[in-house]
């Protein structure tokens, strides 16, 4: 803590006392990460030695998925703070004391037309996006953001899609109109009272210049609407982006799939896919393309968050709303990582891997019923 002290003549005038976070000069990243199914046993060969290890956690979970308390091990550690940030964490973590410390003040963040900002700053523009966002989040994760909040965020944004307002910051033709659809696309999702089905007459498959975003929202709307044969078109193009193999089901990106930037990694689209297809199904003749094919999706989807959603919170809080979704049941027994047991069903912490033994090879086994899987996670002090 600080205290600093404005005397006159001997005496107080004024006072100033304030407390600061401390640190760590530095904190361990990931930077590699393996993901195994213990079928039998494994042994995974030491890493080069770098100089930078720090140590390795190992995360067991029951679903191919991985574990979702990984996510929540990084969010604590995440320093950051704007809207969609604090958001993410709110998904991830639901901290009773940061929930309310966050609603008191939303207020501050949204602006005279009812967008969200970044931050609290009355210089700070709304944001379209972020509140298009925002909205999303509360309908998956149940947050309980205020209905006065709710309904000045949606009527803003149906003035976004008939184009009375305008997303703060430079945008090319093309991204502004994916702003506009993912605005409609949202009131639709949550069921808003805004959302009017003469609202989105105007929107139409156009599949040879839709992304993967355009192509999510217009899923959302023409389910919606009750527009079936528009419905069965972007889900037969989505069913094109995929790369199916005989163990899993992978996203195969496009360049343009990356211009809308809030929602262009490919775990946050690969995510809504997996929600949306829990929440409003797919149409007969693509059940019948992905009829058990479940496993395959989420071996895609656990390949691709593993090699890299850490870093962005975004991507992590969508990665665990598909954990919260998509839930399997617990093996029983032991896994033995090296010398260390994890007794199951477990809290989820990870066994921690010294240092000192890093240069060893990894042993990983299992005793008891079921199958778990490690998410093996190594973490560097960044050079």
């Amino acid at each position: 803590s600080h205290d600093l002290s404005i005397k006159d003549n001997g005496k107080n005038i004024d006072r100033l006392k304030t407390q600061q976070k401390v640190l760590p000069l530095h904190i361990p990243l990931v930077t590699a990460s393996d993901f195994q199914e213990i079928k039998s046993a494994v042994e995974i060969p030491a890493p080069a030695k770098t100089g930078l290890e720090s140590h390795i956690s190992v995360f067991f979970s029951s679903s191919v998925l991985g574990s979702k308390v990984s996510i929540q091990e990084w969010m604590k550690q995440y320093p950051y703070n704007c809207l969609e940030q604090q958001t993410a964490r709110l998904v991830v973590l639901n901290e009773k004391a940061h929930k309310a410390k966050l609603f008191k003040e939303l207020p501050l963040y949204q602006d005279g037309d009812g967008l969200l900002r970044y931050y609290p700053s009355e210089q700070a523009h709304g944001s379209a996006v972020l509140t298009a966002h925002l909205l999303e989040m509360n309908y998956w994760a149940k947050l309980g953001v205020s209905q006065d909040i709710l309904t000045k965020a949606e009527k803003a944004l149906v003035r976004i899609y008939r184009g009375e307002l305008a997303e703060s910051g430079w945008m090319d033709k093309t991204w502004h109109e994916q702003v506009k659809l993912h605005a409609l696309a949202t009131l639709f999702l949550i069921e808003s009272p805004e959302a009017k089905a003469q609202l989105a007459t105007a929107v139409k498959p156009d599949l040879a210049r839709d992304t993967l975003g355009s192509l999510v929202d217009k899923w959302v709307i023409f389910t919606k609407t009750n527009r079936q044969a528009e419905r069965e078109a972007v889900l037969q193009d989505l069913a094109r982006r995929f790369e199916v193999s005989s163990a899993k089901m992978e996203l195969k990106e496009r360049p343009e799939d990356r211009n809308f930037w809030l929602l262009s990694t490919s775990t946050s689209q690969f995510a809504r896919f997996l929600l949306l297809a829990k929440k409003i199904g797919l149409t007969p003749s693509l059940e019948a393309i992905y009829k058990g094919q479940e496993p395959k999706w989420l071996r895609g989807f656990a390949k691709l968050k593993t090699n890299g959603h850490n870093g962005e919170t975004l991507p992590n809080a969508y990665a665990y709303l598909v954990h919260t979704t998509y839930t399997t049941l617990a093996p029983t027994g032991k896994s033995i990582v090296n010398k260390q047991a994890y007794t199951w069903p477990g809290t989820g912490a990870a066994l921690k891997v010294s240092r000192e033994e890093i240069f060893a090879p990894l042993k990983i086994s299992h005793q008891g019923s079921g199958v778990p899987y490690a998410d093996v996670q190594y973490f560097n002090f960044l050079d």
